[in-house]
């Protein structure tokens, strides 16, 4: 018996389910934690250009209006000319707008106090400068070379506070590209890591699902093939995923049903060699006799071999109407010729044909049909056979001394509410040996025999006879104690 037992009981669907959840997470954390560290590269970036790059920008600028006020004041100091002045104003000007873009664009607290330093030393060495316009304008005498000293000590120290500023944001610089690098070489390893992991998850998951689908389906290959051999013995036992397990399941009921067909069809041939061996041995031996002489010349002897030969060959030809009747009734062949008929006169002319076999066997024959029994839309010599068979079997099967009773009754059958359609339902029963309960399910399938001869057709032809008049056959029986066959046609 093969055995593939799964850990866990899901379905196909919900295996790939799972498998494709397990990978869409690990995607999902990958996007998050890419996304978080592009965040930070793209903070950090926009730090360099908007921060950084600028107040080193506005820092150099910071220090050529310096420069250049410096130096137009002490040329108009020394040449008294308006245009230098001019100059210095300029300058000033300058210097105070790139004063109040640094002041906006340094963040870092060092950096601030430093160019609070260098705000209060400019002020400083600017009050110094105009200072020193006044007393030029107003010819005042005072210590220049002191002054320029103390002025040219002040510009050196705000030169390099801007230059502090300037390495110190540099200084920033770096370890920002640093921190972005690292950033990058972690969002990198990362990356390939969990690519890595995915790239094994999503493997693993198909390969197991494979595995898991792949298993079963070969089972069943592997069983379609024992079939295809003619083994039907060995069932397949598969636990998951459920839907191949049904599958399992209905290919075991297959199996069973094939085991059980190729047996019929096994005591099927078996049964017709005998029916059929019979009365061509029957005939075999009547024409010998015919042929020879050894029986008297009398014409008594010769009839009887005759009528033994043709009674034979009714046998025969019977036998062979059957199978082809069945063959035709199953792939819908079969033509009906469909008319009103009343069924008490079919039902009394089989009752009268059997009775004087029932008679000698000492079977009383009983005959409950109402007179107004209605008419029924029917193929005559279709039903004559399924009456014909039913009492057949009944008379065969019911010992001497009991009785067969057939009776008709018309009846609604009420699948439609609002339409019930009008039936006449006829009974055929008998105090025979009854049938078991576990045989009356099969007992209407071809080749299906309880007990006693025949070919196992005659109730399979009679069902069918009935389902295509539009009505049904079912029986109800006892062991002991007799069978009631009943067959239904739809009322006109």
């Amino acid at each position: 018996m093969l055995n593939r037992n799964a850990k866990l009981n899901l379905t196909i669907f919900q295996r790939l389910s799972l498998g494709y959840l397990a990978i869409l997470i690990v995607v999902i954390c990958l996007s998050g934690y890419s996304i978080w560290k592009l965040s930070q590269l793209n903070q950090i970036a926009r730090s360099l250009s908007s921060v950084d790059i600028e107040t080193i920008r506005t820092a150099n600028n910071t220090k050529d209006a310096l420069l250049s006020l410096a130096a137009n004041g002490e040329k108009f100091i020394v040449s008294r000319d308006k245009d230098f002045f001019q100059q210095f104003k300029l300058a000033e000007e300058f210097m105070n707008t790139n004063m109040r873009l640094m002041d906006e664009v340094l963040s870092d607290q060092i950096n601030k106090q430093t160019f609070i330093v260098f705000r209060d030393r400019y002020k400083t060495y600017l009050a110094d400068t105009k200072k020193e316009f006044q007393w030029i304008s107003n010819q005042k005498t005072y210590d220049a070379y002191a002054l320029r000293q103390r002025k040219t000590k002040r510009l050196n120290e705000l030169i390099t506070d801007l230059d502090k500023i300037i390495r110190m944001v540099r200084g920033d610089m770096q370890k920002k590209i640093r921190t972005a690098n690292t950033i990058g070489n972690e969002a990198f390893h990362f990356t390939i890591f969990a690519t890595l992991t995915a790239i094994a998850m999503a493997l693993l998951i198909a390969f197991f699902n494979a595995r898991n689908i792949n298993d079963p389906v070969v089972s069943l290959m592997k069983g379609t093939q024992r079939i295809a051999k003619g083994e039907f013995d060995i069932p397949l036992d598969i636990s998951s995923p459920p839907e191949i397990k049904a599958l399992a399941e209905s290919f075991n009921r297959m199996c069973a049903r094939l085991k059980e067909v190729d047996q019929l069809k096994a005591d099927f041939i078996a049964r017709m060699s005998h029916e059929l061996r019979t009365p061509l041995a029957s005939i075999r031996e009547a024409t010998s006799l015919l042929l020879t002489d050894r029986i008297a010349s009398s014409s008594v002897s010769r009839n009887n071999l005759l009528i033994i030969i043709r009674e034979e060959c009714e046998r025969l030809i019977r036998s062979v109407n059957s199978i082809l009747d069945l063959s035709r009734m199953e792939s819908g062949m079969m033509d009906f010729q469909m008319e009103k008929c009343s069924l008490p006169p079919l039902l009394k002319k089989n009752i009268t044909r059997l009775q004087p076999i029932a008679s000698k066997k000492g079977i009383h024959l009983r005959v409950k049909i109402p007179p107004d029994l209605p008419v029924v839309f029917a193929d005559w010599e279709k039903l004559d056979q399924v009456v014909g068979n039913l009492l057949g079997n009944a008379l065969k099967y019911t010992p001497p001394g009991g009785q067969i009773t057939v009776s008709a009754a018309p009846k609604t059958q009420s699948t439609d509410v609002q339409n019930p359609q009008e039936m006449v339902e006829v009974c055929i029963a008998d105090t025979g040996c009854g049938i078991a309960e576990q045989d009356m399910t099969t007992i209407f399938e071809k080749f299906r025999k309880v007990k006693g001869k025949g070919s196992g057709l005659g109730l399979a032809i009679a069902r069918h006879i009935t389902l295509a008049h539009g009505g049904d056959i079912w029986v109800k029986s006892r062991p002991g104690k007799g069978s009631a066959f009943y067959f239904t046609l739809p009322a006109v």
